[in-house]
């Protein structure tokens, strides 16, 4: 009996299809999640505490200055990247730091003080300990995603307020112009990437293709081709980023954010597909997610 190679050519095409559709679907939980989430926060700190709330306007915002202060962020984890053990510690620290102030914020928004503090020293002591023991990063995948839902949740939803629109949108945009370049031109995101998760300390959402996997140990995540196409990895710039923006209009309405949100829902679909349709490759999803937001922003400002 002759070889017909279609049968198994097409199983490993339908299991690839299978594959992508569960990443997707998990990636886009974990995008609305995060968008639904800090806009509550926000909401409930714009109602419980509207006298806390600082205010900048684009008058007031100093582009310079802010964009300085990148830099010299930027240059420093260049620097921080040359040096493993300094690197591994520099990036444990910042994930640390954005995931407590961000679950704080988040539970106190809802929980008296003390109880939300307790909850957060216990997550994080259940991430930290591990790495105390030498065991290194000795925690779930599905913990991990946890932790930066409600951190991002609570640190866009509260710092969202501190922009006007305007200056989202052009922070938006310089940003994704910014990811663009790193990402082809500079390839500093693929190498910050594979640093971060050789750490695991990630500030971004780690999906296998496999959804069995998430009960498996962020030290044996691998992206790339050392992680054999196992791991999928979403940034947190690409979650912040369309949050902030949605933060920033809940003073002109919940409607205005939500709708908003929708279509950076809609431009995150979009950079999945031209991801799959770039063949897998590492591609900059805050153009796309920037654009759809951006028509999000025009639709409210119009009709809303």
């Amino acid at each position: 009996m002759g070889s017909n190679p279609t049968p198994s050519v097409f199983f490993d095409k339908s299991f690839e299809f299978l594959s992508m559709k569960k990443i997707f679907g998990f990636e886009l939980i974990f995008f609305l999640l995060t968008q639904i989430f800090g806009i509550l926060v926000a909401q409930n700190i714009f109602l419980k505490f509207p006298q806390e709330i600082i205010k900048i306007s684009s008058e007031k915002f100093s582009y310079l200055n802010f964009f300085l202060g990148f830099s010299i962020l930027v240059f420093l984890f260049l620097f921080v990247l040359r040096f493993k053990k300094v690197k591994n510690t520099f990036f444990r620290v910042i994930f640390v730091l954005v995931i407590f102030l961000g679950i704080e914020i988040f539970l106190e928004t809802w929980l008296p003080g003390f109880i939300s503090l307790l909850i957060t020293l216990s997550l994080l002591s259940f991430w930290l300990v591990p790495y105390l023991l030498k065991k290194g990063a000795d925690f779930p995948i599905w913990f991990h995603n946890l932790l930066l839902i409600l951190g991002m949740a609570g640190l866009g939803g509260s710092v969202g307020f501190s922009f006007s629109p305007l200056v989202m949108i052009i922070l938006f945009l310089v940003f994704s112009f910014y990811d663009f370049v790193a990402v082809y031109l500079t390839h500093f995101m693929v190498k910050m990437a594979k640093s971060s998760v050789e750490t695991g300390a990630i500030l971004g959402f780690i999906v296998p293709t496999n959804p069995f996997d998430f009960k498996e140990k962020m030290k044996e995540v691998k992206i790339g081709k050392e992680g054999e196409g196992r791991f999928s990895l979403l940034g947190g710039s690409d979650v912040i980023f369309p949050l902030l923006l949605s933060v920033s209009l809940l003073p002109f309405g919940l409607a205005k954010s939500f709708t908003v949100m929708a279509f950076s829902c809609l431009g995150f679909c979009f950079s999945f597909w031209l991801f799959g349709e770039l063949g897998k490759k590492p591609m900059p999803a805050l153009p796309p997610i920037f654009l759809f937001s951006l028509l999000g922003f025009l639709i409210v400002q119009i009709f809303l």
